[in-house]
């Protein structure tokens, strides 16, 4: 009896397989996703969980090898095998967007990695993406932290040119936000 793969593993899968068809061919942007689909994908929310995963991955691929690069000591992304390195787009996109547990996202890649890689990808992608994963969250805390300043100033300066408009004075076009 055949296994049922989840929708989202099926994604994920479905996801660096199209990356890693993009990636190789160093054409991104021109394969049809929906073609790709439709002959690898009979379940509508995988494939739309797909094309997700691989617009933001396509979308910032070149800034998520910056990170990832930024992780890897000593060595240069595009020699990563092609295979851990459309794992590590993915799962770091995924990561960037925030909307599941890191665990999950993790534990999938990993999983691709063993299926897919040799037999100590899953070990370098497991290690790759703690350290990814960390920064991230870092990341994400402190553009919490500068932006609360920043926004406080935006409604301080807002109040501000409320108040002198509402007081008879005019505003200089040249000066609004």
């Amino acid at each position: 009896m055949k296994k049922m793969i989840k929708p989202r593993t099926l994604a994920r899968r479905l996801a660096m397989q199209y990356c890693f068809m993009c990636d190789l061919n160093a054409e991104w942007n021109t394969w049809s996703l929906s073609d790709f689909l439709a002959a690898h994908c009979d379940l509508p929310t995988a494939a739309d969980f797909a094309k997700e995963l691989v617009a933001d991955t396509v979308a910032q691929h070149e800034a998520l090898d910056e990170q990832i690069g930024a992780v890897v000591k000593h060595w240069e992304v595009r020699r990563i095998a092609a295979v851990e390195r459309n794992i590590l787009r993915v799962a770091l996109a995924e990561l960037r967007a925030g909307k599941l547990d890191k665990k999950i996202i993790i534990s999938e890649a990993i999983k691709l990695a063993d299926d897919f890689g040799d037999k100590n990808s899953g070990k370098f992608v497991n290690g790759l993406l703690d350290a990814l994963a960390k920064n991230v969250a870092a990341n994400g805390r402190q553009n919490v932290r500068v932006m609360i300043p920043l926004l406080d100033a935006l409604a301080k300066n807002v109040a501000a040119k409320a108040e002198f408009v509402s007081h008879g004075g005019a505003e200089d076009p040249e000066n609004t936000l």
